[in-house]
């Protein structure tokens, strides 16, 4: 048999510049206990209108800024345009593939899936998939991928807008058990 998700913590984003889950910090488990976590998040809203939902990974407690950050991202809108955005050297990974608005019921919600944090051998990749209101009035629907390009343990993971803070939304780390 499998295993199934253990939830792990949930976090209420309100008026934040950061939501962070760190190992060992308010609860949260975020280390070689599991292979493969998971994070769902729901009715995320920038306070700044048009903002890219970023993400950054810590080493040994530190967030990483350098230019180790790869990143791709394929989005559709309900126009039928196809965009890409992607970097092979940046110092954050854009999650959010296009700007999420902050208009009446505009909101972006998601799901990204981190493989072998805990492991040191091998580089921890992650994918996400997320559903927003992307601006010119279209819904977009986001997949892509990333990584922090080292092979160590990952310890920490934090999203934040490119400019001014998170308004609210929800965020729940799980763990996927080993069975």
């Amino acid at each position: 048999g499998g295993g199934g998700f253990a939830h792990i913590k949930t976090i209420t984003a309100s008026n934040v510049s950061s939501v962070e889950f760190k190992n060992g910090t308010n609860g949260v488990v975020l280390d070689d206990t599991y292979d493969v976590y998971r994070i769902f998040f729901y009715n995320m809203i920038p306070v700044t209108d048009g903002q890219n939902l970023d993400m950054q990974l810590a080493i040994g407690g530190t967030y990483q800024t350098g230019s180790n950050y790869k990143y791709s991202n394929r989005i559709i809108d309900s126009g039928t345009n196809l965009h890409t955005n992607c970097d092979n050297s940046g110092s954050y990974m854009k999650v959010g593939g296009r700007a999420t608005g902050n208009q009446s019921g505009e909101n972006s919600n998601g799901v990204v899936t981190i493989f072998n944090p805990g492991q040191s051998a091998v580089r921890t990749n992650l994918m996400w998939h997320l559903s927003n209101d992307g601006g010119n009035g279209n819904q977009d629907s986001t997949f892509g991928g990333g990584q922090y390009e080292t092979n160590s343990a990952i310890d920490g993971l934090k999203f934040y807008v490119q400019s001014g803070n998170v308004s609210s939304g929800v965020f729940s780390l799980y763990g996927l058990t080993k069975g």
